[in-house]
């Protein structure tokens, strides 16, 4: 499944979870709110006797918040600094690993959502381990220099795929002015000139990686009272300093616009790129028509009959 897929269950779910049961909701599990002095806010989902717990960290930032002319790409390439680890941790992947978690994040339009999957157990030191890096992020410039030639070639690859040349002229014709005319890596041009934003970068973490920004949701096999106790201990320390973008609004378009695109691509490339939407676009349907009747089944009112 891509993160597209990803994100619109994800919201669903969050969507979902804060309807009140009593109110005659259909989330099935008991929502617990947290809300720090700082603005911090956490969802709390107990799923007793499960063993497991996911942490979902959402940073209300994606590349619509690139207002700034030349600076495109820094949400998603944020995406990928936010592993490079703190003084405590200098060495996130390793802490991850010998704990057995199962990481990763990613990046969309509005926001980057950065998740974790693992045993209750360790639950206390991810917590330790996600408050210090959304605190206390620290890279050295070659780190930086390194990481931003890493997102370039990201954007290479994926102009050798048609589909995503289409979609990315596609979306700067369709806007004029919003900063949804980029596409969430960026314009190639800003990206190219990454190295040299070192400074740049370090504004945009201290703007937007703040805790009036982000909401954790944690679900799992936990003690609510205890864990809420916890995101105060973890997160109050964090200070407020979120500093919203100046996005543009877009004037009203009063003609079609049209351009020509081509590309020369191998046929086997071609061929494979096809395959991928086709393969993409089954799963979804699938995907979603499995989670349709799980509402239905929710709300005691399946009613399908197999043709």
């Amino acid at each position: 499944m891509t993160r597209y897929s990803i994100t619109k269950l994800v919201l669903i779910v969050l969507i979902m979870a804060t309807i009140d049961l009593s109110a005659g909701g259909v989330f099935p599990y008991k929502v617990h709110r947290v809300n720090l002095k700082n603005g911090f806010k956490a969802l709390l989902i107990p799923m007793p006797g499960s063993g497991l717990v996911s942490y979902y960290t959402t940073v209300r930032t994606g590349s619509r918040d690139e207002w700034e002319q030349g600076k495109s790409g820094f949400a998603h390439f944020f995406e990928h600094m936010m592993f490079r680890g703190t003084n405590k941790y200098p060495l996130y992947d390793s802490v991850t690993t010998t704990i057995g978690a199962d990481a990763n994040a990613y990046t969309d339009d509005d926001l980057t959502v950065y998740h974790l999957n693992f045993a209750a157990e360790d639950l206390d030191k991810v917590m330790d381990l996600e408050s210090d890096r959304f605190r206390n992020l620290n890279y050295p410039k070659d780190q930086f220099m390194t990481e931003s030639g890493a997102v370039y070639g990201e954007y290479r690859k994926s102009v050798t795929n048609p589909f995503s040349v289409l979609f990315e002229k596609f979306q700067d014709m369709a806007f004029d002015k919003h900063t949804y005319k980029h596409t969430t890596i960026g314009f190639e041009a800003d990206i190219k000139d990454m190295p040299n934003q070192y400074e740049y970068s370090l504004s945009f973490y201290n703007r937007y990686y703040r805790p009036e920004n982000c909401v954790l949701v944690i679900a799992g096999d936990f003690d609510p009272e205890k864990v809420s106790k916890m995101v105060e201990d973890y997160y109050s320390p964090w200070k407020p300093g979120y500093v919203s973008p100046k996005i543009e609004s877009e004037p009203k378009q009063t003609a079609p616009v049209k351009q020509k695109l081509s590309m020369t691509v191998r046929p086997s490339r071609w061929l494979q790129s096809v395959i991928n939407m086709m393969l993409l676009t089954f799963t979804t349907k699938i995907l979603w028509q499995c989670y349709h009747l799980l509402i239905l089944h929710l709300v005691k009112q399946v009613s399908y009959t197999k043709n």
